[in-house]
């Protein structure tokens, strides 16, 4: 796991679970202990708490339990009410049920495959080890703005507007929309990378602290080939134009302040 995951993502895991599955999520994955109305597991945004997904978790055993008793189609109930994403993690196989024969499995499924298809998705994992790594990829997805693309949109280049579109959409945390409004209200890239630090909130409204600020201006700082001993980079100021029609590369001067860029 090389990746991390930003301290403004948080993951929760309801205090009803077992004690080995609280401690493992909070070893691996920095995850908070909480008494969790609905669902198993809680992904959110510090600066946006609105941005939420809840999972509730079940092994093959405990959903057949929990099916058969009614129990799992209250739960449900209850969770889609969030306006959160609402997952449902099915974790391990179905040889795990040891109380129940091949037709009653095969209704479970059929179950599950009709929750998937008409009330909320359903994830099976391998093991508790898997609902690890998907929980954590799913909040690495969620603090990148990448959740339900599973490519990046292609962008038609049609006109100059679509062009710078597509390029800004390429910088983290920046989509169709921000792409837009970034585009509309500075006067050209160069504006938008040089003023984006001290102008974001009030340009486009995005606020110093949040994870779009932090990844943009992370992206647009950053520091290429640090190891790498260079010459300092000048960039010359012109006051006129640089070369007259009737002039000659001979014939340029000095027409300008030197200004240092690094």
């Amino acid at each position: 796991m090389d990746e991390s995951i930003s301290k403004t993502i948080a993951i929760s895991v309801d205090s009803k679970e077992s004690e080995n599955t609280k401690q493992i999520f909070q070893m691996l994955l920095n995850a908070d202990i909480e008494n969790l109305s609905e669902g198993d597991i809680k992904i959110y945004d510090y600066d946006n708490p609105a941005d939420c997904s809840l999972f509730e978790r079940k092994t093959w055993s405990d959903a057949y339990t929990s099916w058969t008793s009614k129990r799992m189609q209250e739960q449900i109930s209850r969770l889609v009410t969030n306006p959160s994403r609402n997952y449902l993690i099915i974790e391990g196989s179905p040889r795990d049920i040891y109380t129940a024969n091949k037709n009653q499995i095969q209704s479970l499924q059929q179950f599950l495959n009709r929750m998937s298809s008409e009330v909320l998705p359903v994830i099976y994992t391998a093991d508790l080890d898997e609902t690890i790594r998907f929980t954590r990829s799913h909040a690495l997805r969620m603090e990148q703005g990448e959740l339900h693309q599973l490519v990046r949109p292609v962008t038609v280049v049609t006109s100059t507007s679509n062009k710078h579109h597509a390029l800004l959409e390429q910088i983290p945390r920046i989509g169709k929309k921000l792409a837009k409004e970034i585009y509309q209200n500075y006067g050209s890239l160069g504006d938008f990378v040089v003023n984006f630090a001290e102008t974001s909130e009030e340009v486009v409204k995005v606020k110093p602290k949040s994870v779009t600020y932090r990844k943009i201006h992370d992206f647009l700082t950053e520091v290429w080939n640090p190891e790498v001993d260079r010459e300092i980079i000048f960039r010359a100021v012109a006051t006129e134009p640089l070369i007259e029609p009737e002039q000659g590369l001979e014939d340029i001067q000095d027409v300008g302040e030197q200004e240092k860029l690094f």
